[in-house]
């Protein structure tokens, strides 16, 4: 297929070649000739070295379509049938291509890229995309848990929580390369006791405040929570637990609207995570409490959910926590 225009963006193209994948292509190249340079992914890298990187959904995805193709041709309804976050990692790696002409949308599979990624899906391969997946998951769990953490320390818990070591050049691809597809992970320098010493935090290229929650970190002593397992892999970026979901009822009773959707619920819990502890009196200001009852009633909750909300500056522990364990 060569009618339309590619709707994946130039810059995208460059990211994936040479920040994921080393190809060390020149940013003049046209897309067209960026497509070209796809099929030496293929070719030049190892099975090892792919299934690094691919995204657990995509990887299931590729082999649900190398099925799917054997008997039916339309790639626009196997596109649909899945969520855009999920699939866009074969359009940007031009499994699958996607061009605009004359406002429609053309969908057509790169079978010569396709059939060169079919040796992934053996028992082996299978169990390494899992392990990769999980280890994917405590990596995200862990930054979601603490917000920033001291690197050593970092370390230290995926080998505990993978009971496996992993080296420096491993876990530097595994942060810097794969994650970067869905998000970006960086390490903030800080001076140590004496002044001359460096020590490095790792955290999440979305979060803020960084430097607060390192310089708090410090201060108490980098007394990590310890979390199980099943709790980091089950952690996500905004804690909610029932004192969250309980919050969240009354105060979508109470908001005007345009501060009670979730997404505005969302940046207050982070501000929250962050250690904002100003931010409960300020919300209560915008609050239309129809009675004395309810007026109460929000007090008390919040009052709960503010003592009872992990905080990165804390270590991951809640003030009450902290205060039991840590003081």
């Amino acid at each position: 297929m060569s009618n339309g225009k590619l709707i994946v963006p130039k810059k995208t193209m460059l990211f994936i070649l040479n920040a994921i994948f080393d190809m060390g292509v020149s940013k003049n190249l046209t897309k067209e000739e960026l497509v070209k340079e796809y099929k030496n992914i293929y070719l030049e890298k190892n099975y090892e070295d792919i299934i690094m990187m691919l995204p657990y959904d995509a990887y299931i995805i590729i082999e649900e379509l190398t099925n799917y193709i054997k008997e039916n041709e339309n790639i626009e309804a196997f596109c649909k049938k899945h969520v855009t976050e999920k699939i866009s990692f074969l359009f940007e790696c031009m499994i699958i291509e996607v061009r605009k002409e004359n406002n429609k949308y053309l969908y057509n599979v790169n079978k010569e890229i396709l059939n060169s990624l079919l040796g992934l899906f053996t028992d082996e391969y299978k169990e390494t995309a899992k392990k990769y997946d999980k280890l994917e998951k405590i990596v995200l769990g862990i930054l979601y848990s603490y917000g920033a953490i001291e690197s050593k320390a970092f370390k230290n818990l995926i080998f505990k929580y993978m009971n496996e070591i992993f080296s420096d050049k491993f876990l530097k691809e595994l942060f810097f390369k794969r994650l970067s597809l869905n998000t970006m992970v960086l390490e903030y320098p800080v001076k140590w006791q004496d002044k001359t010493k460096e020590i490095y935090f790792t955290y999440l290229s979305n979060e803020k405040m960084i430097s607060k929650v390192v310089t708090k970190q410090k201060s108490m002593g980098l007394k990590y929570k310890k979390f199980t397992l099943e709790e980091i892999l089950n952690r996500e970026e905004y804690y909610f637990d029932d004192r969250t979901k309980e919050l969240y009822d009354i105060m979508k009773d109470c908001l005007p609207k345009q501060y009670a959707s979730l997404d505005a619920f969302k940046t207050m819990i982070k501000l929250k995570e962050l250690g904002d502890n100003d931010i409960i009196p300020e919300v209560s200001l915008l609050c239309d409490f129809k009675n004395e009852f309810e007026m109460e009633r929000f007090h008390c909750v919040s009052e709960k959910w503010h003592d009872n909300y992990p905080e990165y500056g804390l270590c991951g522990y809640s003030l009450n926590e902290f205060i039991k364990c840590c003081t």
